[in-house]
């Protein structure tokens, strides 16, 4: 007969794990906080500039650096969600081996993957789970995304918990998440929308971004003294990989940065709530279906 689980310091099994997640919910909400009293300093400023050809662009310029304290606040983030997974699989191996600590248990850990053969090659990290744990776990692995490896919340999670572990997290600055840029212009005066630069076009503020430009006709000296523009834009925070390396047409990653944490956040929920099901028939998580128990 199997021995019981004895219970660590009066915490049940799984609950390591939903306390990471509330973490990690709660550094993303702090970030925010920090980011909207940021705002409220007014840290960006709109300029127009006109040429002698009557061309228009308007331009947003920082006017002041993000705070240091944005890094740790989303490093931290990153590390919760990781901690919550690698503690979802020993707890995992606790139940089914009814051992602890249960089996090999310096080497459990939540496998991420972008090939099979790698995830293969770390079939170790959860040796002692279930076969059902197993295919649940290899489920949401990266390599198993139909988007490709970069479309998966916890390619990311991973990647970027990662990276934080051995330097400040790559944040570069803000994202214009959202732009409605408006022009106002004497009587008689036409201004034709015209498209920015490629290179332009990518709404990342490190000292400057264009967000829009037309052409005035007819334009002269005087009358750029009667323009006026208005960029109307929503400004979020950015992480530069993600920034930079996130493929197109993937509708999460261009989200707004707040609806990214959390997709990644219910990801990791949703995850742990299916490995806590497997093993009890129930979960804690609101995103997991229940078994159908007809």
């Amino acid at each position: 007969m199997r021995a019981p689980i004895v219970e660590r310091h009066n915490v049940s099994l799984f609950e390591s794990s939903w306390r990471h997640i509330k973490a990690a919910e709660a550094r993303g909400q702090d970030a925010a906080e920090v980011w909207n009293a940021f705002l409220d300093e007014d840290p960006y400023e709109a300029v127009l500039s006109i040429n002698e050809e009557g061309v228009a662009k308007l331009f947003v310029e920082t006017v002041g650096r993000p705070p240091a304290d944005l890094s740790i606040l989303i490093g931290e983030f990153f590390y919760h969600l990781r901690a919550a997974l690698d503690n979802a699989v020993y707890d995992t191996a606790t139940h089914h081996t009814r051992r602890d600590p249960p089996p090999s248990a310096s080497a459990l850990e939540f496998p991420i993957a972008e090939t099979e053969a790698q995830f293969r090659a770390a079939a170790y990290k959860i040796k002692p789970l279930g076969h059902q744990h197993r295919a649940t776990i290899e489920a949401v692995q990266p390599f198993r995304h139909t988007g490709g490896p970069k479309a998966s919340p916890f390619y990311w999670i991973n990647d970027l918990a990662r990276k934080d572990r051995h330097r400040a997290l790559h944040f570069v600055g803000a994202y214009i998440a959202h732009t409605n840029p408006q022009i106002s212009v004497p009587p008689g005066v036409t201004a034709k929308p015209l498209a920015t630069p490629t290179e332009q076009s990518i709404p990342l503020l490190y000292d400057y971004a264009e967000v829009a430009r037309w052409k005035l006709t007819p334009y002269t000296d005087a009358i750029s003294r009667e323009v006026e523009a208005n960029p109307d834009i929503a400004i979020d925070p950015e992480i530069g990989e993600m920034a930079e390396d996130r493929p197109v047409g993937v509708e999460w990653l261009w989200e707004t940065f707040s609806m990214r944490l959390w997709f990644m956040r219910i990801a990791v929920d949703a995850t742990v709530g299916k490995l806590e099901q497997d093993c009890f028939g129930h979960t804690r998580s609101k995103y997991v279906k229940k078994p159908d128990r007809r």
